[in-house]
């Protein structure tokens, strides 16, 4: 019954609200080849600099986000790259498959394919029949006689003359980086005058019908208090209480929901979470397409805390701003983590100062009495259970950097994202370690 609602509700909330950052709608979708089958998720058009940490090389490539078989990073000598430009006509070109990393050595993995744009194929009959754009078309997708590139589709081919170009496989339309516009205001207001810095907040999968209601709110009320702007959440599966929440503020357009159906593999014994590592590379790719000055990458029960700033944006900036031109720029920001353990006693303070009408033996229940006490008194009304205010002691010693730690992004300087770390930059970006009297990483 739970699916089924689950379900009805994401339905409402995609059909009604219309996300500028999810235009394509975009979802897994399968794609055989003969090397090996896999599911595509999305794709973006890359022109940065990544020779140095990513070696990848500068010439522009389509990044399709993909996840498949582990042997798949080494076995895809056969599929090739079509690629569909804005007048109609088409480009067939060599690819790259990118591991991403920490796969744990399961049976599947999320990959990034490289459409390389400058390697193509030449099939004159192909050219004649389709009407194939010249050679310098694909370098520079902004502006050639064939518009832009519109969509990509993968392809098998024996050989070169075996390419079937009815393309039965999906397309997968195209993110480009937006043209530059000027900063959206709203009421929070920002660091000149009401102009605010888009700041995003990328969370791994909902899944396992994850109903935190309560949780969820203060989670997006926190960062929205610390200076985020807009919530990417991917949904596999939730509660109904939680999907109400994302109901709202999908309509209030602070979230944006992205559908996250992964094929029938199974998580943590064939692949990392819910295909974790896609979409945190997803989420990092649609922030730098949108123009995100910084992304959080986080999950529900982590919180970075500023400790020498108003909020995480003035605490980014000012790094920033101390930083030398000679070092290069800071395209990851981590901070170190420490531990909130639930099982620790709770504080009361801000329930007794808020909601004192409510005895002491009821603001003292840890989480397994209130769930207890509520069907025992027939959900008899209890104060909200807060993480960041019921949970006030921590571990003393924050964890080394790169264990455990979290971290936040500039998208522009990211190839590569991990879970804990940022593992390939671009071109003239480095990662930065925030000290812990400057910032911390709380889990709860």
């Amino acid at each position: 019954m739970i699916f089924k609602y689950s379900e009805h509700i994401l339905f409402v909330i995609r059909r009604n609200i219309s996300s500028k950052y999810d235009k394509f709608r975009d979802s897994w979708r399968r794609v055989n080849l003969k090397d090996s089958d896999i599911y595509a998720y999305s794709a973006y058009y890359d022109d940065r600099r990544r020779t140095v940490s990513a070696k990848e090389g500068n010439d522009p490539v389509v990044r399709i986000n993909v996840i498949g078989p582990k042997e798949f990073k080494t076995k895809y000598s056969n599929t090739r790259c079509v690629i569909r430009f804005e007048n109609g006509s088409f480009r067939v070109v060599m690819i790259s498959v990118i591991e991403m990393l920490e796969s744990f050595s399961l049976k599947w993995n999320s990959f990034y394919v490289n459409c390389r744009l400058k390697q193509m194929v030449t099939l004159p009959k192909m050219r004649e029949a389709n009407h194939l754009p010249n050679e310098n078309s694909a370098n520079n997708t902004k502006h050639n006689s064939d518009g832009d590139i519109v969509a990509v589709t993968l392809v098998s081919a024996d050989n070169l003359a075996d390419i079937s170009y009815k393309l039965s496989n999906p397309e997968i339309n195209v993110h480009k980086l937006k043209p530059s516009q000027p900063l959206e205001y709203n009421e929070r207001g920002g660091k000149s005058g009401n102009v605010t810095t888009p700041f995003a907040i990328c969370v791994k999968p909902i899944h396992l019908h994850w109903n935190r209601a309560i949780w969820l709110l203060e989670f997006v009320e926190m960062y929205r208090i610390m200076g985020a702007t807009q919530f990417f959440i991917y949904y596999y599966s939730a509660g109904p209480d939680v999907l109400k929440v994302l109901d709202y503020y999908s309509r209030a357009k602070l979230v944006t929901i992205l559908a996250w159906r992964l094929p029938p593999i199974e998580s943590q014994k064939d692949i990392r979470t819910q295909a974790i590592f896609s979409a945190l590379n997803d989420c990092n790719m649609r922030a730098y397409v949108n123009h995100f000055e910084y992304a959080a990458m986080v999950d529900f029960d982590e919180f970075i805390i500023p400790k020498s700033a108003n909020n995480l944006v003035e605490l980014l900036d000012n790094i920033s701003e101390k930083g030398t031109p000679s070092s290069g720029k800071i395209g990851s920001y981590s901070f170190s983590n420490v531990f909130f353990y639930l099982y620790w006693e709770n504080d009361t303070s801000v329930i007794d100062r808020y909601w004192p009408e409510f005895e002491p033996s009821v603001r003292n229940q840890t989480e397994l009495e209130r769930n207890v006490s509520k069907e025992k008194d027939n959900m008899r009304p209890i104060p909200p259970y807060l993480l960041t205010q019921m949970k006030i002691k921590r571990t003393s010693k924050p964890h080394p950097y790169g264990r455990r730690s979290k971290y936040i992004v500039k998208p522009e300087g990211v190839v590569l994202a991990g879970n804990h770390i940022v593992h390939k930059f671009a071109d003239g970006f480095r990662g930065h370690n925030v000290k812990t009297d400057v910032g911390l990483s709380h889990h709860y």
